[in-house]
């Protein structure tokens, strides 16, 4: 059975965790105990249950 973040694997995404702490970088992997992100400058390694919510994400662009 795939697990319901594969169409964002690889993919650049926000993770909100508690505390309002929000990470930002490419999924590499979720699974049932924690989400694996490359950010930036190194690897986030997040436990599942303190994850509130993963989505794309998609920069923001400004034009002068």
């Amino acid at each position: 059975m795939r697990h319901p973040l594969s169409d964002l694997q690889n993919q650049m995404v926000e993770v909100r965790s508690q505390n309002d702490v929000v990470y930002r970088g490419i999924l590499i992997e979720a699974s049932d105990s924690a989400v694996m992100l490359r950010t930036e400058n190194s690897w986030v390694e997040i436990p599942t249950e303190k994850v509130v919510s993963i989505s794309k994400y998609i920069p923001k662009t400004f034009k002068n």
